[in-house]
């Protein structure tokens, strides 16, 4: 089992407050809107280059301590031992999740990486994200970075409401949804979002499409984005699972046991 013990964060600030400090507020919100998706789906490096060596997974992580529950009669050992290798837990965020067996858990590095080699089609906004997003909760994905094609991910961020604060899951739903349609241009939303419920708390959840390209010029991939905004006291939780428009990577039977695995402490 993967624990992380950090929950770093930068809030989110919309109500009606100074001049400067609203623009500054407002920037937060675009900075975490584009890192959701710029974030959470890993297009490939515009030329071949090696495996990046080992390294620690995200802030804080360490490997529990604690030896994993002994197996039931009807499963055997090796179930046991596959599932908590796939197992992530936060006891600081209170939050956990189970990836998909044969996904990867990415590290700081390999998200950073990321970062500098994709755009979103907004080079402010990616140069903001490159420098001043804080890391994810946790990063997962489907092939080892980096990889040749695009590559499905799953992407939580844990972030302070501020002012949105008390506002419905939808309220809180539809601001990051207006931040990423204000800054990434070929943002779009198939439908509208809507309520539901993440591990028994009220949340609201959206589907999306847009563009991500390799900088500098490089190649350019249609990206299918489903995120859940799940509000927790003084927290927001941002789930994002994201890959290919179409075909096996589209990923919709692993991304759907993830949210059911998932937990959030009330």
């Amino acid at each position: 089992m993967v624990r992380y013990l950090s929950i770093e964060a930068r809030p989110l600030h919309l109500g009606r407050v100074g001049r400067g400090i609203a623009m500054a507020a407002k920037m937060v919100l675009c900075i975490t809107s584009v890192a959701v998706a710029i974030n959470c789906v890993s297009a490939p490096p515009p030329t071949a280059s090696p495996p990046l060596a080992a390294s620690p997974p995200l802030i804080g992580e360490s490997p529990s301590s604690a030896p994993p529950s002994a197996p039931s009669s009807s499963a055997p050992a090796t179930s046991t031992a596959a599932v908590e290798s796939d197992r992530f837990q936060s006891d600081v965020a209170g939050f956990g999740l189970i990836k998909p067996s044969g996904w990867h858990f990415a590290t700081v590095e390999m998200e950073q990486a990321n970062r500098e080699r994709v755009t979103l089609g907004n080079q402010q906004l990616d140069e903001l994200v490159r420098t001043r997003a804080n890391p994810s909760l946790v990063l997962v994905s489907k092939y080892p970075e980096p990889t040749d094609k695009l590559n499905p991910s799953i992407k939580v961020l844990l972030r302070p409401l501020g002012n949105l604060q008390g506002a419905s899951p939808l309220d809180v739903g539809n601001a990051v949804v207006g931040g990423m349609k204000q800054t990434i241009p070929t943002f779009q939303v198939e439908g509208k979002v809507e309520q539901t419920v993440v591990s028994g708390l009220p949340a609201s959840k959206v589907r999306a499409r847009f563009s991500i390209a390799q900088a500098g010029g490089g190649a350019s991939y249609d990206v299918l984005s489903r995120s859940w905004f799940v509000p927790r006291g003084p927290y927001l939780f941002i789930i994002a699972m994201s890959g290919p428009t179409q075909g096996e990577d589209t990923s919709e039977t692993e991304f759907s046991r993830v949210l059911e695995s998932i937990t959030i402490r009330n």
